[in-house]
């Protein structure tokens, strides 16, 4: 692995933060105001590789020990394949379902009855 030297904690925290809040933003603005599911599963997918991507680069360029960041590559891959795997997003109405528990993704849209049998995925080339 390649020596990154390490840049203070407090030197690339606003660098982190302020981006990471913006787009934490805007991301809950898309997410409840579009009905669009299509684009719904196809950022949902860059979002979660983006920001899980992020978190890694975090530990990595904090110049966090080798162990850490083994443990940061591990849940950051473990973190966005679930995410991507558990979402749904509901093609009749738009809505958003993120489980949070550990049971499965639900089948069925809680706000329209539509039946939900697709996981989040790349939108389908027409």
């Amino acid at each position: 692995m390649p020596h990154i030297t390490p840049i203070p904690l407090d030197t690339l925290l606003p660098w982190i933060f302020a981006p990471w809040a913006l787009l934490g933003l805007a991301s809950i603005m898309f997410f409840r105001r579009s009905r669009n599911a299509r684009h719904k599963r196809a950022l949902w997918i860059a979002l979660m590789i983006t920001g899980n991507a992020a978190f890694f680069a975090t530990a990595l360029f904090a110049g966090a020990p080798s162990p850490l960041i083994a443990i940061a590559a591990l849940v950051a891959v473990v973190g966005a394949t679930r995410s991507i795997r558990r979402a749904r997003f509901c093609d009749g109405c738009g809505g958003n379902h993120f489980p949070m528990d550990s049971s499965a993704a639900p089948d069925t849209c809680r706000h329209c009855g539509m039946r939900l049998d697709a996981a989040a995925r790349p939108p389908a080339p027409h």
